[in-house]
């Protein structure tokens, strides 16, 4: 009997200010299904910021904006 194993996937995620300077970088592994990730942005200062997602399997990047009031 075969055992199958699930494809494992991650994302790099990267958040950079709106000057285009990375303020975060980091890498989340995803299983199957629904993912929740939590940003560490309390240090931040309030502001908008742009988030870099970029799935390791597909290779697919979004980008996303994000505003801290």
């Amino acid at each position: 009997m075969s055992t199958i194993q699930k494809a494992n996937n991650s994302i790099n995620i990267e958040l950079l200010n709106y000057a285009g300077a990375s303020v975060l970088k980091l890498n989340q592994p995803l299983e199957e299904g629904k993912n929740n990730i939590t940003l560490p942005m309390s240090e931040l200062d309030n502001g908008v910021y742009i988030l870099k997602v970029v799935s390791e399997k597909s290779g697919k990047t979004t980008h996303h904006k994000i505003i801290k009031n």
